[in-house]
């Protein structure tokens, strides 16, 4: 089930269809949700309490990870239905084409956006561990953080100057906040483990996942960045 849960951890249920949500992603305006079941992706629809399968016209292969765009018009996603995991992308409207926007030898998957349309995205576990790429609007896909360990839940600051992601590089996944342009001014926010790191809407907090606790901590970037000690916010087993 999908519920939706308030600073002081009191929950209400999304309606939606009895089934297995796997992913749930929320667009930009807090208006709609991209579920993910069985390798479907949905659109619900939180005011007229409709869901509405994105990609009606791909009946094979997997569709996850979507990631809805910065204007909230269109959703990103991964899928294999042409042979690798391929990115793509379409209307949530329904109308128009998926459109495919980035083919690689390996599998990729997005993460998230930039205001200004950069789209980041973690490669397939390589030798090189999981990478974590950056696709500027119009530009060429590179290389942003790569250092032999898993690194996920690649997501952009609302002002588009830093990534939060979470790393195994200590030897257990811990979040980290680094500038997009300077790799040397990183820090890790999270203390006893972490994953899953969602910005507020004005950049000033990043929540984080610590085992089935939400934690919370305060971000600053004045002569560098910085975050305060996390603190717990609730525990209520999502």
């Amino acid at each position: 089930s999908v519920v939706i849960v308030d600073r002081q951890g009191q929950s209400k249920p999304v309606s939606i269809p009895e089934s297995e949500v796997q992913e749930a992603h929320v667009s930009p305006d807090g208006h709609r949700i991209a579920t993910v079941t069985e390798g479907v992706i949905n659109i619900v629809d939180l005011e007229r309490g409709t869901t509405t399968p994105l990609t009606p016209e791909i009946t094979t292969g997997n569709k996850q990870q979507p990631v809805w765009s910065p204007d909230g018009r269109s959703v990103t996603f991964a899928s294999n239905y042409e042979g690798n995991g391929d990115i793509y992308s379409k209307p949530v409207s329904g109308a128009g084409s998926v459109t495919p926007l980035l083919k690689l030898p390996l599998d990729q998957f997005p993460t998230g956006y930039a205001s200004d349309g950069t789209l980041l995205f973690q490669t397939v576990e390589t030798k090189n561990g999981t990478e974590l790429w950056i696709l500027p609007p119009g530009g060429e896909a590179r290389v942003w953080l790569s250092n032999g360990s898993q690194n996920n839940d690649a997501k952009f600051s609302p002002d588009g100057h830093f990534v939060a992601y979470s790393s195994n590089i200590s030897g257990r996944s811990e979040v980290y906040i680094q500038s997009c342009d300077n790799a040397a001014d990183r820090v890790q926010v999270s203390a006893a483990g972490g994953s899953v790191p969602v910005w507020s809407p004005n950049g000033k907090q990043l929540l984080f996942r610590q085992g089935n606790v939400l934690m919370e901590t305060a971000i600053g970037n004045t002569g560098g960045l910085s975050a305060t000690a996390p603190v717990r916010l609730f525990d209520g087993g999502w």
